[in-house]
């Protein structure tokens, strides 16, 4: 009976050593599909990044002013206007302001063009569209209505 103790203890002490073998091939080849895996995202991520940020990056003239129209709505966006006019100047913010701007004076234009003629469809429908680019959206459906009042087609597709 000593004997074939003996000889189940030898047993065991080969199954150990195949079986750390097993571990180590497998342990070798999760490594390796970790690695795999992390680099092809890697390469997908790299492609999915916006061309925008590779143009801001480099400094390219009017990237920053894009990139700062895009993120207007964000919470980060005052602290990097802040850096950006620090880097670029004073300018870089009146871009930005620009297209407001120019809404605004047409605004005017066409309130004022209203005035000589209260029923024009079209003066009508194109203060609705700059008031809603304004973020005016209770004055711009109130001119909605007033043009729908005029041509009850108007502004539908």
């Amino acid at each position: 009976m000593t004997d074939q103790l003996v000889k189940g203890l030898i047993f065991s002490k080969k199954s150990l050593k195949h079986i750390h073998k097993e571990l180590k091939y497998w342990v070798k080849i999760t490594c390796a599909v970790t690695v795999l895996v992390m680099v092809i995202g890697n390469i997908i991520a790299s492609q999915t990044v916006s061309p925008l940020y590779y143009k801001v990056i480099n400094e390219q003239p009017g990237a920053t002013v894009t990139f700062l129209k895009i993120i207007k709505p964000l919470p980060e966006y005052a602290a990097l206007l802040t850096l950006n006019t620090s880097l670029y100047g004073r300018s870089i913010e009146d871009e930005i302001i620009a297209p407001k701007l120019e809404r605004e004076q047409l605004i005017h234009q066409l309130e004022e063009s209203l005035k000589r003629n209260n029923e024009a469809r079209d003066v009508l429908y194109s203060l609705h569209v700059l008031y809603r680019e304004n973020g005016a959206v209770h004055k711009a459906e109130s001119y909605l209505q007033r043009a729908r009042a005029v041509d009850p087609d108007v502004g539908k597709k």
